[in-house]
């Protein structure tokens, strides 16, 4: 599983995306976007074609430290994923809510499968 960040083509495969995630806090009478401690992790433009490049979002995400995220367990706290690139020398920034992703998490179900990876089929019980 995972999560494709589309980026307009021109950033090309040799350039990285950066990533973060934000989780809106209580600030008195209001909210605040508040970054996780996680800070910022690069990933990689895996593909681009004419009208755009993609780079992918997987469960383990190396830090830009040296350490590694469970990325997907992040996001269950936390609200959106800041994206950010540089196009032409200028500065791009977007937020991606996550909330459909975590709710899909939730409703997700575990398949059990085999070691060739096809769905491991349960004997109803009392047959043979």
């Amino acid at each position: 599983m995972f999560i494709t960040v589309f980026v307009p083509p021109d950033i090309g495969t040799k350039n990285k995306i950066a990533i973060g995630l934000i989780r809106t806090v209580p600030d008195k009478q209001s909210w605040k976007l508040e970054p996780s401690k996680t800070g910022l992790m690069s990933l990689p433009v895996v593909e681009c074609d004419l009208q755009f490049c993609m780079a992918r979002i997987y469960p383990q995400i190396d830090n830009n430290d040296g350490t590694s995220t469970d990325l997907f367990a992040q996001m269950q706290s936390n609200d959106f994923i800041w994206v950010l690139f540089e196009q032409d020398g200028k500065p791009i920034r977007f937020m991606i809510p996550i909330l459909e992703f975590r709710s899909a998490v939730a409703r997700a179900q575990v398949i059990p499968q085999d070691s060739t990876n096809q769905p491991v089929q349960s004997t109803p019980r009392g047959t043979i």
